[in-house]
């Protein structure tokens, strides 16, 4: 049995002073049951350990650039990307090892869509004292993922929206 050719996916990870982070988000992605990847960290000006964490991960792409802002980073990820979709993660968010895989499914069964989005899932983080954590409040299972840093969608929509702006 012949194996399916997957469209490359980009993964787009905006990190301003991600060191913290970063790393444990890029393993979420190199994790993935998906097999056409490629992904970049744009580094949005930071004054930490980022670019050495991105650089220390094989088959990441570091860009650095001035610090801009988040959007500022996604669009020049957008610009640079070499895959068929862009994927956002956020450098202080997780994937689970399926979500690519179940994600493209759902493409190849409806070949017209333009953007994926999905559910997600909110923890604390261990950092926060027990009086911190406390008044954090986080839903207590999955939910509807309807941000930009949790969807993914076709690279030509993305990049012709960015040469109207």
């Amino acid at each position: 049995m012949m194996s399916e050719i997957q469209p490359k996916i980009s993964v787009v990870i905006p990190a301003y002073n991600a060191e913290r982070y970063l790393r444990e988000a890029l393993e979420s992605v190199l994790a993935q049951h998906y097999p056409a990847l490629d992904i970049l960290v744009i580094d949005d000006g930071s004054a930490d350990g980022t670019a050495g964490v991105a650089q220390s991960v094989a088959g990441v792409r570091y860009v650095p650039q001035k610090n801009a802002g988040a959007a500022a980073a996604r669009n020049h990820g957008v610009r640079l990307a070499e895959g068929e979709w862009i994927a956002f993660l956020d450098a202080d968010y997780l994937r689970t090892e399926e979500k690519l895989s179940r994600q493209s499914q759902v493409l190849r069964e409806k070949p017209g869509i333009d953007i994926v989005l999905g559910q997600a899932e909110q923890f604390i983080s261990p950092e926060p004292d027990a009086e911190a954590a406390a008044r954090i409040q986080c839903p207590p299972r999955s939910h509807p993922a309807t941000c930009p840093r949790r969807c993914w969608c076709a690279r030509s929509r993305l990049r012709r929206a960015l040469t109207r702006s």
